[in-house]
């Protein structure tokens, strides 16, 4: 049940960001199969589109950084009387001294790379995601339809023992036990089917891919499972990336804080005219202006982008421990997973135990609660096995992750 409430919460978070309605979904993908559902699920999420914006944001931020500043026009006009009047005008054109421009480039460039970083989690994160909640659904039809079975048999049950004329103190015991275990077989059968629903809703809501097309492709049990490649880890995580890009901002706004030590040179043609009783005198040269760092050399500023480069050292040395330690412990509960789930008998075998049961129970050789027993079990044992498996689905996902490697994983 924990791994319900993990898939819907965040298929719910998810779907708060569109107002799609799923009555009105439509899909232009082709879908035949399982992974054309998984990648038109994953190319229609809102949070996909979202995060694709993003991306298309930042790379504004390069054009914003290297764009020129406008000049400076100065008109001045005196006069002294009706005879004496001095005009003068000059245009003035900003240089960034310093390397700022180079610096307000870099930073914008990192910003970029952290986008980059950020927008390949998000839709790994968001791919794996959805190959979860496609999982369940298809555990959710298995553990409904053994419900449902259990559920007929023990209605069966039930009509045996209501045509008979008389019962015996121990069929009166069974027959109400029999009805106790079919109360709470359908109340769990209402439960199943509330979260397919729910499940079902939130992908329809969140991709726009209607009911009835992800329920006809749905993944089949998992029985080939792959293996962990070891050439993988060598691949840097969009984690280490994006503290990787923020290492590379804290650097350059440390950069810019040393270049807004340096003033910025305004210069350009200058002209003045004067006008004395009808005569006029003309001058051109050229005009500067440069603010004197004399009481300050922004060494405030300078001091706290170094500080900030320090610590972004440190957390990027913290995720790069982080992504080993992670790595290591998710290949290790991958494996052991993976051993649980094969000494876990096979659906058929189970089956065919669960039948055999039954048969010996209407011969009269078994007792009541050991065929109450037996369909428990079963169901328990269908929901472990799918628990198991969405557990190994997400640990191997998250080593993709780690690998940078989920957009080109089919699970």
């Amino acid at each position: 049940m924990k791994s319900n409430y993990l898939i819907l919460g965040s298929l719910l978070s998810a779907i708060i960001t569109t107002s799609v309605h799923a009555s009105d979904a439509k899909s232009s993908c082709t879908i035949n199969n399982y992974q054309q559902l998984v990648d038109c699920a994953t190319a229609n999420s809102s949070n996909k589109q979202i995060a694709d914006q993003q991306l298309k944001t930042s790379y504004e931020l390069k054009n914003s950084a290297d764009q020129w500043i406008n000049p400076e026009i100065s008109i001045e006009r005196l006069s002294k009387d009706s005879q004496t009047v001095e005009t003068s005008a000059s245009l003035l054109f900003t240089l960034r001294l310093g390397g700022k421009a180079n610096a307000l480039s870099k930073i914008a460039q990192s910003e970029i790379n952290r986008s980059k970083a950020n927008y390949s989690l998000q839709s790994q994160n968001i791919r794996l995601e959805i190959i979860l909640s496609l999982y369940r659904l298809s555990h959710l039809k298995k553990e409904i339809q053994i419900e449902s079975e259990s559920g007929e048999t023990f209605e069966k049950i039930i009509q045996q023992y209501q045509k008979k004329p008389v019962l015996s103190p121990e069929q009166e015991v069974s027959l109400a036990i029999f009805k106790m275990a079919l109360g709470d077989h359908q109340l769990k059968l209402i439960q199943l089917k509330s979260d397919e629903n729910a499940i079902y809703e939130a992908l329809v809501s969140m991709t726009q891919i209607p009911r009835k097309v992800i329920g006809q492709n749905l993944p089949q049990q998992k029985s080939n499972w792959p293996e962990v490649i070891a050439e993988a880890s060598t691949r840097e995580s969009p984690q280490l990336l994006r503290s990787a890009a923020e290492l590379e901002l804290a650097q350059s706004e440390l950069d810019k804080a040393q270049s807004d030590a340096w003033p910025d040179l305004k210069i350009g043609p200058s002209f003045k005219r004067n006008e004395i009783s009808g005569t006029s005198e003309n001058y051109s040269g050229i005009g500067l202006s440069l603010s004197l760092p004399i009481f300050s050399l922004n060494g405030g500023e300078k001091a706290y982008r170094r500080q900030k480069v320090i610590e972004a050292e440190y957390e990027f040395n913290l995720s790069k421990n982080k992504d080993e330690s992670a790595r290591t412990v998710l290949q290790e509960k991958y494996r052991n997973i993976l051993i649980a789930l094969k000494n876990i008998p096979s659906t058929t075998i189970l089956n065919q135990k669960h039948e055999y049961v039954e048969r010996q129970f209407f011969k009269g050789l078994i007792s009541s609660s050991l065929v109450i027993e037996a369909h428990r079990q079963l169901f328990e044992l269908e929901e472990r096995r799918n628990s198991s498996e969405l557990s190994a689905l997400e640990t191997y996902g998250q080593l993709m992750i780690l690998s940078n490697q989920m957009n080109e994983t089919n699970l």
